[in-house]
């Protein structure tokens, strides 16, 4: 089916750098590393030289280009990887798909073009699935990202966060840096490429994999470092995009149906849960105070009961940023789950209207 898939585009150029300096040419690598990219040339650079720094050797690397404009095909072609440039971009899941099709590797390893990896990580995710039940694992985020702003920072501290408060066996796929073994993947036919925009593809392949009865891990020990720079529109803007993906995923799948509503993960998502409505019932009353004066301490009571809720992500900054930087970031979380709350709601409505047509 993969091999199908990677048919039906034409790369406008394909280059191939030599690997002899990895392994013997009569040998099969064991891991392939799949890289998309689309105008990744401010991080790619250190994305391959962090992949080609490491400790295990038997692997090999393809970059599927989706129609860049920045060069970054090029500066891909530097180093010794399959570099397949596409036509036009149709989204990281197509181009994810159109390397694992030409991927030689018995475990695919899906990158982002925006991580830095350690020199154990391939090792790491080899080991984690060797000899075990469990036929895909993924790594998390580094609490401290390459930027240092406060957005970047607030967006990898939280995803740290959840990820080591969850790092029990999940029931979703990471694609930031996960492995998973080639012939499960084929088996599942690959990431539905119907996802074109901020992502939804992983979160879906999760779920498959969990519906179909595979294991998968997630290991808190393997972590990566994230380039990517948010800005606040940014932000908001992937927050709301990705939650309007989700429902859509756990719709079609009909999970909160079935009870597996973030099977491992109740007690997070539950959390947030309430947060979004003490955040709502924060704008409410606050919009309500210039009625009446009187509704003011019920604004100051609901954003107690939000810290209250969130104690244990707004302590976790705290204790590795301080007070003012936890006051910000318990500020963004409130503002995200606004986004992601509304970016919710789009999806139910896009939903029952695809649903009765």
């Amino acid at each position: 089916m993969l091999r199908e898939l990677s048919r039906r585009i034409k790369p406008v150029f394909y280059l191939e750098r030599a690997m002899g300096n990895r392994f013997n040419e009569k040998d099969t690598p064991e891991i392939s590393v799949i890289i998309p990219v689309f105008n990744s040339g401010g991080t790619i650079e250190a994305c391959l030289e962090s992949i080609f720094a490491s400790d295990y050797e038997r692997y090999e690397v393809i970059v599927i280009d989706n129609g860049s404009r920045d060069g970054t095909a090029e500066l891909a072609g530097n180093f010794p990887c399959t570099v397949l440039v596409l036509d036009s971009n149709r989204g990281a899941a197509y181009a994810r798909n159109y390397g694992a099709a030409r991927a030689r590797g018995d475990v695919l390893v899906f990158l982002d073009s925006d991580v830095v990896v350690g020199k154990n990580t391939l090792a790491l995710l080899r080991a984690g699935l060797s000899g075990k039940e469990a036929v895909a694992i993924g790594g998390i985020y580094s609490p401290l990202p390459k930027g240092r702003g406060l957005v970047t920072m607030y967006k990898n501290f939280y995803c740290h966060y959840v990820a080591v408060k969850t790092a029990v066996p999940a029931n979703y796929f990471s694609t930031s840096c996960g492995g998973v073994y080639k012939t499960v993947f084929s088996r599942l036919g690959g990431f539905r490429d119907k996802f074109t925009k901020a992502g939804g593809e992983d979160i879906d392949f999760g779920y498959r994999l969990v519906a179909r009865g595979y294991k998968t891990i997630r290991d808190k020990g393997i972590q990566v470092v994230h380039q990517k720079a948010y800005s606040f529109a940014g932000l908001i803007k992937n927050d709301c995009l990705r939650a309007r993906e989700w429902i859509k995923i756990l719709l079609e799948e009909k999970l909160l149906r079935r009870g597996k509503f973030f099977k491992n993960e109740a007690d997070v998502s539950n959390a947030a849960i309430v947060s979004v409505l003490i955040a709502w019932a924060v704008v409410f009353s606050a919009m309500l105070i210039s009625v009446n004066i009187l509704y003011f301490p019920a604004s100051i009571f609901f954003l107690c009961c939000f810290a209250i809720a969130n104690k244990g992500f707004l302590g976790f900054v705290y204790s590795q940023q301080g007070m003012l930087f936890a006051l910000s970031a318990g500020m963004l979380y409130f503002l995200c789950l606004l986004a992601g709350s509304i970016g919710g709601i789009v999806g139910l409505v896009e939903y029952a209207v695809l649903k009765r047509t």
